[in-house]
Parts: structure tokens; C-alpha cells; sequence
């Protein structure tokens, strides 16, 4: 018994020494020609159907239910393996039906549903299959089912999108299109489905 035991152990070993490699089927946007790529992945993060990895080379893979696009990949059909949506990110974030990823150079992207205006380009309709480029110097963000925050090299917290119940924190219960500053000194946010929290660099927490 005393040997199965270890032997058991041994083998789990093996398997938890094998999770951070990953082998992803990238199908290709032309031939559809599939290339077989091997990484360790560094981050991850998953929304309501949706799901994304970043590896420790900066890609970033997204799969899983797509039909307001946020899979990223320019289409609305769901993907089954993980498709390569951006390079050199350092961050990604997923909400209920979209997605966000900071890259290494501070840029903040967002796609996928934007019927409340959480990918924060300006329309509260429709829905992006592509990333697109909402701000600069951003370190940190997080998304809530539908409302999204970021927090930029200097502090400030941005936030956008659904504010129903006023989870955006602008003093009013009107869906916001694009960013607009809530706090200064933010060090840390975080969004639940419909309500958010800041940590300041004091340690108070709104």
C-alpha cells in the first residue's frame, strides 16, 4: 500500500510539473494551416463563457463562446482551442461577454460586447471581434459583467460602462461610453458583476 501511495504521489508530481506547458492548435487566418506551439503560461483569466492565457513570451490566447466577439480572433464563431489574438501583452482581464488586455508597453485594449458601453470607445450599441485601443499608460485593469476599470502609471481609476446600479462611481446611474476618472492614488481595483472596489495607496478601501 505504502508503494502505491508514492507511486501515486510521483505521478501527480509529474502532472503539476506539466500544467504550465501548454500545446495549442493556432489555426491559421488564410490556408487554416495548424501550427503546433509549445509555452509556459503565465497568466489567466476567464469570463462568463470565455476564456484567455497569456504566455510567459506575451502572447495571448483567447477561445470559448464568441458571439459578441470576445474571442478577439474577427469572427463570431464559439472556438474550441485557443486562438493567438495579441502579442507582448503583460495583463488580461475578462468580463461577462468582453475582454481586456494591457500590453508591455501600457496600452489598453478592449472587445467583445459593448451594448452598455464597457469597451469604452465611445458607443453604448453593437459589439468589436477585434481589439481596440482605449488608453495609454494603464497598469492594471479588471471588468465587471458589463462595466470595465483601469488604473493608469500615475494612479488615477478609470472607469466605464454599465452604472445601472452606479457601479462606475461617476455620481449618477448613466451608462458611461468612454473612461472617466473616479479616484486618484488607486493602487488596486477590483469589479464584481455590478459593483467595484478601489484600494488607494494609503490603504483605504471605496
Amino acid at each position: 500500500m505504502g508503494k502505491r501511495i508514492i507511486s501515486i504521489l510521483m505521478a501527480m508530481a509529474i502532472l503539476v510539473q506539466a500544467i504550465p506547458v501548454m500545446t495549442v492548435l493556432a489555426e491559421g487566418s488564410g490556408n487554416k494551416a495548424k501550427d503546433e506551439v509549445d509555452f509556459g503560461v503565465k497568466s489567466v483569466s476567464l469570463g462568463s463563457w470565455h476564456s484567455a492565457a497569456v504566455t510567459t513570451n506575451g502572447d495571448l490566447y483567447c477561445w470559448g463562446y464568441n458571439t459578441y466577439g470576445q474571442v478577439g480572433d474577427g469572427t463570431r464563431r464559439t472556438q474550441t482551442s485557443p486562438v493567438k489574438i495579441l502579442e507582448n501583452v503583460d495583463a488580461i482581464s475578462l468580463g461577462g461577454y468582453h475582454s481586456a488586455a494591457i500590453t508591455t508597453n501600457g496600452d489598453l485594449y478592449c472587445w467583445g460586447d459593448n451594448y452598455c458601453g464597457q469597451l469604452g470607445n465611445g458607443t453604448i450599441i453593437g459589439c468589436s471581434d477585434t481589439p481596440i485601443k482605449i488608453l495609454g499608460n494603464v497598469v492594471d485593469v479588471s471588468l465587471g459583467e458589463r462595466h470595465s476599470a483601469a488604473i493608469t502609471t500615475s494612479g488615477d481609476l478609470y472607469c466605464w460602462g454599465d452604472n445601472e446600479y452606479g457601479q462606475v462611481g461617476s455620481g449618477t446611474t448613466t451608462n458611461q461610453a468612454t473612461p472617466v476618472k473616479i479616484l486618484g492614488n488607486v493602487s488596486a481595483v477590483s469589479l464584481g458583476r455590478s459593483h467595484s472596489a478601489a484600494v488607494t495607496t494609503s490603504g483605504d478601501l471605496y
